[in-house]
């Protein structure tokens, strides 16, 4: 059985210096109301451009979920489904030679992901269509030390609650039937 994670994503340029705050919120469902865990950190900016920005967001959600992989596999996670509003963004990751100027960028964000490669990503990774509200932005606050590039996180919201959890099934089922449907997880 598949069970899915939604990874909102998103970012903050920082005026008036040369970091950017990204974030990455994971959601048990697909409306965003169960948090399982936060990932926010202050970094150099790859470049003053908002989209090399939001490419290094992206770079950025792979690490946060390569980063916590072996937790996800141990809960049993299968799939995750990459959330931003940023409908550019959105269809440049479904083509990264789709504009030339920004393939560099995109193999610098991808590479270290990819089959065979030092960080593998051993979770499916998918895309939303764009029409999910992106929940990450929220956690992009100007208020975190900028010299830290190391996670900033909350324990409370960082440690993974699975006891929400739903299914690919659960959610399908939830919109035909509703909430008494949903099977919990400590149930499976």
């Amino acid at each position: 059985m598949r069970k899915f994670i939604y990874c909102h994503f998103a970012y903050r340029r920082v005026k008036g210096t040369t970091k950017g705050i990204f974030s990455i919120a994971l959601y048990a469902d697909k409306e965003a109301k169960r948090l399982v865990a936060v990932r926010t950190r202050a970094l150099e900016l790859w470049g003053d451009n908002q989209y090399i920005t939001g490419i290094q967001a992206y770079e950025h959600a792979l690490y946060s979920l390569w980063e916590l992989q072996s937790k996800l596999l141990e809960y049993g996670v299968t799939n995750v489904i990459l959330v931003t509003n940023n409908g550019v963004l959105n269809s440049w990751i479904e083509d990264i030679y789709r504009n030339k100027t920004y393939t560099p960028y995109f193999k610098r964000a991808t590479d270290p992901y990819k089959q065979g490669a030092v960080k593998e990503l051993k979770l499916a990774v998918g895309l939303s269509d764009g029409t999910i509200k992106e929940n990450a932005k929220k956690y992009c606050k100007v208020d975190i030390d900028l010299g830290k590039s190391a996670p900033i996180t909350n324990n409370t919201t960082s440690k993974l609650d699975l006891n929400t959890y739903r299914t690919i099934e659960d959610i399908m089922c939830y919109q035909n039937i509703g909430e008494n449907s949903l099977t919990d997880i400590t149930e499976m």
